[in-house]
């Protein structure tokens, strides 16, 4: 009966009408026990004058009963008083006079309802006292918020009436149990395996990879950047690392010279071959959202005897050399003369094409001797190259392929330069780390950060760093394992931190102001995998994120049509991509999606705490994401288009089904979008490129199970229409 009567008032007041006497009397059920709310003769469309009395004095309001007029408040004070007489038997306040009843209204405080009924429903009291509060900004706004707060409804809507933080528990038991149909689960799945085959077509073709003549696999790169050191007397290797990187200066030098499609960029990519004659030991990265300890050309520093790097394009030609010539040399022995011609025959160049010129780009090392020559590119007519060697004692320690786009490392002066945006960066990071760890501690202390979910969250985060560095990272054959494990360790630790004291910083305020967005991933971080709602929002991440990875890289095939300076393509880096490394590659992007998500909930709350509509707020958070995501790219209306897309779709993902799907789509674009290398089977990237599209359809039919709660998913062909 008090839901049906509070549905009667919502219905009411969305009319704009305020009833003013409600009452018992004009409470009415029917005879198939439909509640009906009767008698408007007396109703306002507006608050009243000032002064006027209308109703029956027993169930007016104080303000009423002062003359102050009525409002939609005063109707959820006369519901108060209904619920209360309904509950107990007995009215809120009795009196003989029409002045007593006045000054009862005003003054007295009801006796709460426990104490006329024992055994009374505390929520039931709860919800009965705030309606009777004689200040109207503290009673609830809406007779919605009174159903809401009524046992059998809305836990959440309540206590956010109620001005109340909600607890995780709460939220994860509010949202119903979230299981959909067959019909919705067979078209997620049906738009998922679509882009699974658009990926496989427009995916590679955006990517350096497609075109930049990698037929190679890094077996025989590396086999072949081995025999360059062998033919320079490199010496033996105790260890060595391997990685491919992408020369964007070549990349940007080629779209303004004709395009970047085509054998124009079979440079772009570089295989980077580097040994050791004792163990490599990666210090921890400085650079990247999420550091780890990875070789690379400066890490560790190439200050060790022995120590030597190559480089060769996809071909297997050489295009770079270093090596760190001996401490000690013997005096005693002659200096042979150095043979540059094996220099020239290891990058495929005919020296008879070259002329001597002289050397003016210094070797990475010391050296006795220099030498350079220029002539034409080999495979580029009209293009003018640069040969820069140098030897020590006779054999080569220095090698560098040099074009017309390429560019000298910045010189201290360059650095200095940025240097005050970077002190500027470093101390906002800190700054906001410290603020965020006072309001984690301030949430805390005051009893509403989830420590658990916490807990749970750095675990997670932890763990999957451990596992990156695992499968991904540099490992040695000796005992000192044990020391690159510890910096490993150290460094997963002091992520999974930051993550505890951001989610303690962040998620009390979320919960409170938009809890809707967390209900699914309590669930999942609880634990209840199970859970169909946690099934769903997986389901519905993965597809969205996988139909949304195609963006990218369709724009970028459109813009490279329409105009001749498009976007240059997505880049080739890292380690070779294989099972290990390529799993390692999606859990970093499965931790980046995290924070990027949470990020975009802080700043949602927040704009719409300012805002108060959620589609303003989610259009705000919008722009001010894809500015961030676009970097330091000049601004281009085109170019616009793709970050605001993308960041578009988390943000509306993460308003409409919250923080878990948002999390799983914006992992799912990047899997889609950056992962994908070729659609050739008889190509050796083809492998690495079903990693994750294998990852998100496992993920999707699981979490098609789960949604599922048992029904078939054939099983119901002539259900009706499909909702979620």
């Amino acid at each position: 009966i008090a839901r049906d009567l509070c549905e009667a008032l919502v219905a009411a007041h969305a009319a704009g009408v305020i009833h003013r006497d409600i009452k018992p009397d004009n409470v009415l059920i029917a005879s198939d026990g439909r509640v009906v709310l009767a008698d408007f003769g007396v109703a306002a469309a507006s608050i009243g004058d000032p002064g006027e009395v209308s109703g029956t004095p027993a169930y007016m309001a104080p303000e009423q009963l002062a003359g102050k007029g009525a409002s939609v408040r005063s109707d959820i004070y006369a519901l108060g008083l209904v619920l209360y007489e309904l509950s107990t038997g007995k009215k809120a306040f009795d009196a003989s006079t029409f002045e007593e009843l006045r000054r009862k209204h005003a003054e007295d405080p009801p006796s709460a309802p426990s104490q006329v009924s024992p055994g009374f429903d505390p929520a039931v009291e709860r919800v009965i006292l705030r309606c009777l509060e004689k200040d109207p900004a503290a009673r609830p706004g809406s007779a919605a918020q009174v159903a809401a707060a009524l046992p059998g409804g809305d836990p959440l809507a309540a206590a956010i009436a109620a001005g109340e933080t909600p607890s995780p528990e709460m939220v994860a038991a509010a949202g119903g149990r979230g299981a959909i149909s067959p019909a919705v689960a067979r078209l997620l799945l049906l738009g998922l395996a679509l882009a699974i085959g658009l990926a496989l077509v427009i995916t590679p073709r955006a990517n350096v990879a497609s075109f930049a003549g990698l037929e190679k696999p890094p077996e025989v790169l590396r086999e072949r950047a081995e025999e360059v050191l062998r033919s320079v007397n490199g010496g033996k290797a105790a260890d060595f690392a391997n990685w491919f990187r992408t020369d964007y200066d070549f990349l940007r030098w080629a779209r303004a010279h004709g395009g970047i499609a085509g054998d124009l960029s079979r440079d772009a990519v570089v295989f980077v071959y580097r040994q050791a004659p004792a163990p490599l030991f990666p210090a921890l990265a400085e650079t990247g959202p999420f550091p780890s300890p990875t070789v690379d050309s400066s890490n560790p520093a190439p200050v060790v005897p022995g120590m030597a790097e190559v480089r060769l394009d996809g071909r297997g030609r050489l295009i770079h050399l270093a090596v760190v010539p001996p401490q000690l040399t013997n005096q005693e022995t002659a200096v042979p003369e150095t043979d540059w011609g094996l220099l020239f025959r290891q990058a495929g160049l005919d020296p008879s094409r070259f002329s001597r010129v002289e050397a003016r780009w210094s070797p990475p090392g010391y050296a006795t001797e220099r030498a350079a020559w220029e002539g034409p590119h080999p495979d580029r007519p009209g293009v003018t190259m640069r040969v820069e060697a140098a030897s020590y004692r006779g054999l080569p320690v220095s090698y560098l392929w040099i074009g017309p786009w390429t560019t000298p490392a910045k010189d201290a002066k360059n650095e200095e330069v940025s240097r005050p945006q970077e002190i500027l960066f470093e101390i906002m990071l800190f700054a906001c780390f410290l603020g965020g760890a006072l309001l984690a501690r301030h949430n805390v202390r005051a009893g509403r950060g989830d420590r658990r979910g916490a807990g749970r969250l750095a675990a997670i985060v932890g763990g999957l760093i451990m596992a990156m560095w695992i499968l991904g990272g540099h490992h040695v054959r000796t005992a000192a394992e044990g020391w690159l494990f510890l910096e490993a360790f150290s460094n997963a630790a002091g992520t999974a931190v930051i993550y505890w004291v951001v989610y303690l910083a962040l998620e009390p305020f979320a919960r409170r102001l938009w809890p809707q967005m967390l209900i699914s991933w309590a669930r999942a971080l609880s634990g209840r995998w199970s859970d169909p709602l946690v099934g769903r929002d997986l389901l519905i991440g993965a597809a969205v994120g996988g139909a949304s990875g195609l963006i990218e890289p369709f724009g970028q095939l459109f813009l490279r049509r329409l105009r001749a300076d498009a976007p240059l393509p997505l880049s080739f880096e890292g380690p070779p991509p294989r099972l290990g490394t390529s799993l390692a590659e999606l859990m970093s992007s499965a931790v980046a999606s995290t924070f990027w998500i949470l990020g975009i909930v802080l700043v949602l709350v927040l704009v719409r705490r300012v805002l108060k509509k959620g589609w303003l707020a989610g259009a705000v958070v919008s722009v001010l994401f894809a500015l961030i995501l676009l970097g330091s790219t000049p601004m281009d209306p085109l170019i616009f288009v793709w970050p605001l897309l993308l960041v578009g779709i988390l943000v509306a993902t993460t308003v409409r089904f919250g923080l878990l799907a948002a999390i799983v789509a914006g992992f799912s674009q990047r899997a889609f979008s950056h992962f994908v290398y070729s659609a050739e089977p008889s190509n050796w990237t083809f492998f690495a490129s079903m990693i994750p599209l294998a990852l998100v359809a496992a993920l999707a039919v699981w979490a098609t199970r789960t949604a599922l709660a048992g029904k078939p998913l054939f099983g119901e062909a002539t259900a009706g229409p499909a909702t979620i």
